[in-house]
């Protein structure tokens, strides 16, 4: 609380009253230009207007609230609520009115100032209390009847809209694989039922490649809302709740936030060999971690315990991240981002819980288009300063302990959906270096590697849920890193004193993504380099037809091991899928169409076992076999070839159900094309493999 210590106080309210009334005040005098203000606990001040006049600090101890029936502005550096403080803009039973607004910018005076703020902590709201805010109630985003096309000045939705205004501003979404940044804004002039009408015509064609598939409009309009006086990078304010859940904020605003940039690498701290007994190195420079648009910092991760609420709230035009959850329990529900640089919803340290649930991330770009360099080409290109979620993503994880249900992502340069589940390394407040895990309380079956309160590595955690999502317009749509993975070999998992989890709790651990779609990605749909244990269910992947992209990429990675592909359509790619080089891949009930090629098989990793795969087509259940079907299956390493044999004699663990393949070497066997690598008269059968095998 230095920043706001009581013997710099130069206002102190004395009654609950309003800001305006002179008689709130010890002074009988209303704040000046530059004030340091303080109300103490047991008094409550409502901004009842707009005031121009801004303040240094606000430090609430008490209630600081804000009028919901007129509209109201309060200019301010910085705005701190202590755990005893609390902050209201509109409550549930009476929410700020939609015919007025309530705003908070963040005034500008000049740079901050190192010698009273070394850690830049400053120039935004630090909510350590208790924080109310209640909007007016609007939805964040629907789909449309029909594609919007250029030239149209309206469009018709699927849905009649909640809350929607003439003058909000809304975002149709992008659809180029190519340009994540083809989404435009428009201003709304007149609504009728479901049909908006706009004040501009369109300039781009926002159509997908299949009339079934669903584009979005997003509405960025609130009336609640913070902001910042100066868009000057360094000028910025942020909203951070500090070391508490007890936030409930919905249908609000946070516009033009946040100073960590993405776009350039944090130049605040150092991991020399990303070693936890060794202490982080000070670089002394000021793009800093933690400054980011809106921030539940360190609340816990007591599942018992209420989460955080964030719902119906937009962020814009952040060169950061967009609503982070660290090390805390939030629901964010229903939300809304656009024009952010390196993530719109994160997950930062890898223990975190609660979720992610119906909301939309346009435009997620970084202008350096990392995914196509040299230099940022990895998410963890920056690994020593444990920056990371820098390339243009949509969702990314680093805690995969959360609910994912019903997300839409439109417009990213790096991934729609990305997880990268490793603890990760911070500083702790003696200066030392320490590393996040996952507590066993909060994971399914975790009693398994011990009781509440033992850690456990975050690659050993299993997705909460991943449903009913959708992504377009992406370089890469899903990726999944390390996850359940097996690459670290055995004994210690890492370099950190943690052991494998037991045996029984690696037999009945598993993730699985489902019912989802991707489509329109520059490069891949889905991938899962090192991941294990993965179950793809009912999922639909959709290109354009561009002869480099790929479906389902399982190439060029080992230790894929136990992934199920079940009912998966993959439709309108370069390849449908590339084969893992090392692994165990099962492929079940799945569809191919209009693909370049459907399978290809690529050169197994030498010091692995080769490709074993198990396929199904089409999606309705393959006709029976005979018995003299059954068949041994393996893949020379030498000659890329995937062999069948057909008799019983040689059967092997698995075996082929359906019509047998024809052969096309003259000797019965069967084998991927030479030069295409791609197979062929899969139709109506299936590989067939006991569960031992896996």
């Amino acid at each position: 609380m230095k920043l706001v210590s009581l013997d710099q106080v130069t206002h102190t309210a004395i009654s609950s009253g309003d800001w305006s009334n002179p008689a709130t005040w010890s002074n009988g005098v209303v704040p000046t230009q530059w004030a340091k203000v303080h109300i103490p606990a047991g008094i409550e001040v409502r901004v009842d207007s707009s005031l121009d006049t801004p303040v240094k600090t606000v430090r609430v101890d008490g209630t600081l609230s804000f009028a919901t029936d007129t509209s109201t502005q309060l200019k301010v550096d910085t705005l701190v609520t202590t755990t005893s403080g609390h902050l209201v803009m509109g409550t549930a039973e009476q929410p700020v009115a939609d015919t007025v607004t309530a705003k908070i910018v963040f005034a500008d005076d000049g740079a901050i100032d190192k010698t009273w703020d070394p850690s830049l902590i400053s120039r935004g709201a630090l909510l350590h209390g208790k924080t109310t805010i209640n909007g007016a109630a609007k939805s964040g985003f629907e789909v449309v009847e029909a594609f919007p096309m250029a030239g149209d000045t309206s469009l018709t939705l699927k849905t009649a809209p909640t809350g929607w205004a003439v003058g909000d501003t809304i975002v149709i979404a992008g659809t180029d694989p190519k340009n994540p940044a083809t989404d435009e804004k428009v201003k709304i002039i007149a609504i009728d039922g479901a049909k908006i009408t706009f004040d501009k015509a369109l300039t781009l064609d926002h159509a997908a490649p299949r009339a079934d598939l669903n584009v979005h409009v997003a509405n960025l309009s609130r009336n609640v809302e913070f902001s910042s006086e100066n868009e000057a990078l360094a000028h910025r304010g942020h909203v951070m709740f500090m070391h508490t859940n007890d936030a409930d904020v919905n249908y609000a605003a946070f516009d033009d936030l946040g100073r960590s940039d993405k776009s350039v690498p944090y130049n605040d701290l150092e991991f020399p060999d990303l070693n936890p007994n060794l202490p982080p190195l000070d670089l002394g420079g000021d793009n800093v971690r933690g400054r980011y648009a809106v921030h539940v910092h360190k609340g816990g991760t007591d599942a018992e315990g209420a989460p955080a609420k964030i719902n119906g709230s937009v962020v814009t035009d952040a060169p950061g991240w967009g609503f982070v959850n660290h090390s805390s329990n939030v629901d964010f529900t229903n939300n809304v981002t656009h024009n952010i640089t390196g993530a719109a919803y994160y997950t930062e340290a890898g223990d975190e819980i609660g979720s992610f649930i119906k909301n939309i991330a346009l435009r997620t770009v970084n202008p350096k288009d990392p995914l196509n360099s040299e230099e940022d080409v990895d998410p963890d290109a920056r690994e020593g300063r444990q920056d990371y979620g820098f390339q243009g993503d949509g969702f990314w994880f680093h805690g995969p302990n959360v609910k994912v249900e019903g997300n839409v992502v439109s417009g990213a340069s790096g991934h729609a959906y990305i997880w990268w589940p490793e603890g990760l390394l911070e500083k702790a407040p003696d200066g030392s270096t320490s590393k996040v895990f996952h507590d066993t309380a909060n994971v399914p079956n975790g009693g398994l590697i011990g009781p509440a309160g033992t850690k456990m590595q975050i690659m050993d955690v299993p997705i909460g849920s991943f449903t009913g999502n959708e992504g377009y317009s992406s370089t890469k749509g899903i990726q999944i890193f390390y996850l359940h993975t097996e690459f670290f070999g055995n004994g210690l998992h890492l370099e950190d004193g943690t052991i494998d989890p037991p045996a029984a709790y690696d037999a009945q651990l598993r993730s699985t993504l489902s019912n989802s779609t991707i489509w329109n990605v520059e490069q891949s749909a889905f991938a899962a380099p090192y991941a294990n244990r993965l179950t793809l269910d009912n999922l639909r992947f959709v290109g354009n037809g561009d002869s480099k992209t790929v479906g389902l990429d399982l190439a060029h990675f080992q230790n894929e091991l136990g992934l199920e592909v079940r009912n998966v359509t993959i439709d309108g790619f370069g390849v449908g899928m590339k084969l893992t080089t090392e692994g165990q891949v099962s492929v079940m009930g799945t569809t191919f169409a209009n693909n370049g090629t459907n399978v290809q098989n690529i050169r197994p990793n030498e010091d692995g076992p080769g490709t074993i795969v198990g396929m199904a087509l089409p999606v309705e259940a393959p006709k029976p076999g005979n018995g003299s079907e059954i068949t041994d299956f393996y893949a020379d390493k030498d000659s890329l070839d995937v062999f069948f044999g057909i008799t019983p004699e040689m059967a092997g663990p698995g075996y082929w159900e359906g019509p047998f393949p024809e052969a096309n070497n003259g000797t019965g066997d069967f084998q991927s094309d030479p030069d295409s690598h791609q197979f062929s008269g899969f139709e109506n059968g299936r590989f067939l493999f006991p569960d031992w095998f896996f």
